[in-house]
């Protein structure tokens, strides 16, 4: 798991705050002989486990608290031979309040593009492993 990354970055000089928008993808493997891990794109192994990335730092005046808004999205992929890939993709961002429902539209958005694109590389790994079977 990634270290937690500090919640807020004071600007003084600006007299502005910089606000991290993160994106978080959680993946876990079951079945199988390789429990708890998975290939990546060089056909090694790499561990299940939690990233967390800062996708934007976005700037807010000082002394204004903005709201946060999370799109979740979470997908298990029956791999067969009694294995599953689970897959969790969440997008936060900061706004104004009267910015909530195009936030959410955004965070939903990103993070269902996050997890096609998880979901296509598991499959990919996947296809690749027992095609040497």
């Amino acid at each position: 798991m990634s270290e937690p990354k500090e919640e807020v970055k004071e600007d003084v000089e600006q007299g502005t705050i910089g606000v991290p928008a993160k994106f978080t993808v959680s993946r876990m493997y079951t079945g199988g002989k390789i429990q708890g891990a998975w290939y990546n794109d060089n056909d090694e192994l790499g561990e299940e486990g939690e990233t967390e990335d800062v996708i934007a730092v976005l700037r807010f005046p000082e002394g204004v608290y903005p709201a946060h808004v999370s799109a979740t999205m979470g997908l298990t992929i029956n791999l067969g031979d009694y294995e599953s890939a689970k897959i969790s993709v969440t997008t936060t961002l900061p706004c104004y309040a009267e910015e909530i429902d195009d936030a959410f539209e955004a965070a939903k958005n990103y993070s269902g593009m996050k997890m096609l694109s998880e979901k296509t590389f598991i499959e990919d790994s996947v296809i690749k492993r027992k095609g040497r079977k």
